[in-house]
């Protein structure tokens, strides 16, 4: 039923006051779905595999299945959201993704926790790498960086709020008890969530904001690359390594406990300060860059970032041999992957290929940027229990930033060759 408020609404503030609650759902769904099943995720390691008597690589191999199912998942929930109820293939999710978590409160062995993990990425396959951009990207044709950025720092939020709440909690009560609580949390949110997301604004005789007119005018029709010639362009190989090294770069949040308890920098009750730190610079890196994206053109921005999260890489490296590099790294670090890993591929697919079609390509990028995720969670500790160290994970890092930066530097300079190929048909076979 429509609000008897939304009567005397224009058309374009009707669209801007539903747009805005599609904001608030997003932020909410971000918040508490990746905010706690997935941001927390680092904490309990340590303890896990203590109480195990396993390696740490043998319980973070579930992050590995967790990633694996997402990747798997992903085109399905790409072509559930299309499907015309996005609001309850997102709510639907945010359920996997807490039951999941829940779960590892009752396991006793590592293969209980592949399973959790299997739950938790069937849902994240929709709220981490699908839900949100298509969300935004389909209430919103002007500001869509800002918003876009608005929205991706729920998780960090999430992430300053829970993760010394969760460290704490491991230390006072045990990581099962933690599991169970936050799990609790993470569960009031669904129902809050479900409440301010909407469907497509055609769904409610609208257009997406920043289109209609006040004066009822139809809004302009949209433009863009259709998926088939996206596939067939110069860049789109490119742009999926581009996507694959973001994903990778990120991984180093789930890293980041471990690698200040194992440094000797933090003990494990004070190591949820660490992660408080790099979310509250991711957050600020996210906002940023999306007004950014709005204002400037995508290699200078795109440059920036990459500079910042290398530097935060190198520094991390230093904390071996002086702690006093501890809170510089993260913070640097934490604006620069918290830009690029969740800003960067959305915004510069948009921005080259055009918002027609975005819903039907765009999740072949989320698809590169969960396999990073997927490959990075057990190969990065793998290292670690080769080598006994860090270091050499930041070091790659480091220079995949680089590469990154380069592709995204090229994909600016062939724009206009790509603008000139918006709507255009696809080739005939012969």
């Amino acid at each position: 039923m429509q609000d008897p408020k939304d009567l005397d609404l224009k058309p374009g503030e009707k669209s801007k006051k539903t747009a805005m609650l599609v904001v608030a759902g997003a932020f909410l769904m971000m918040f508490f779905a990746n905010g706690i099943t997935l941001a927390t995720a680092g904490n309990y390691l340590v303890s896990v595999s203590t109480e195990f008597g396993v390696p740490i690589s043998t319980i973070s191999f579930y992050l590995t299945v967790q990633s694996l199912v997402m990747t798997c998942m992903i085109p399905f929930m790409g072509r559930m959201m299309a499907l015309g109820n996005p609001r309850l293939v997102a709510t639907i999710s945010i359920v996997f993704q807490v039951v999941g978590y829940c779960l590892f409160s009752v396991w006793s062995a590592p293969w209980g926790f592949y399973i959790s993990g299997a739950l938790i990425g069937i849902g994240g396959a929709c709220i981490c790498f699908v839900a949100t951009p298509l969300f935004i990207n389909s209430w919103f044709r002007v500001n869509v960086g800002t918003y876009l950025g608005i929205v991706t720092i729920a998780p960090s939020v999430g992430q300053v709020i829970f993760n010394p709440i969760c460290t704490n909690l491991i230390a006072a009560v045990g990581w099962r008890t933690t599991y169970l609580i936050l799990g609790g949390i993470a569960a009031v949110g669904i129902l809050t969530c479900a409440l301010f997301l909407r469907n497509s604004p055609e769904s409610y005789n609208l257009s997406a904001y920043g289109t209609e007119t006040t004066d009822g005018h139809s809004p302009p029709a949209l433009s863009g690359m259709i998926p088939g010639n996206v596939y067939r362009s110069t860049l789109f190989i490119p742009l999926i390594i581009t996507t694959f090294i973001l994903g990778y770069c990120v991984s180093v949040v789930t890293t980041m406990v471990p690698f200040v308890v194992t440094s000797g920098a933090l003990t494990l009750a004070q190591a949820g300060l660490v992660g408080t730190v790099a979310a509250a610079s991711m957050m600020v890196g996210k906002l940023v860059m999306g007004k950014m994206y709005d204002k400037f053109k995508i290699a200078p921005v795109t440059l920036f970032y990459t500079i910042l999260q290398c530097i935060g890489f190198v520094l991390c490296v230093a904390v071996y041999t002086n702690t006093a590099f501890l809170f510089p790294a993260v913070v640097i670090m934490g604006i620069g992957i918290g830009g690029t890993g969740t800003i960067t591929m959305p915004m510069v697919a948009r921005i080259l290929y055009g918002p027609k079609h975005y819903s039907q390509f765009y999740p072949k990028f989320t698809i590169a940027m969960g396999l990073a995720t997927a490959l990075s969670g057990f190969m990065n500790n793998y290292i670690y229990d080769v080598t006994g160290t860090y270091a050499s994970i930041f070091y790659i890092m480091a220079a995949a930033s680089v590469v990154g930066g380069l592709i995204i530097v090229y994909a600016q300079s062939q724009q206009a060759k790509i603008l000139s190929q918006w709507d255009a048909p696809a080739p005939v076979k012969q």
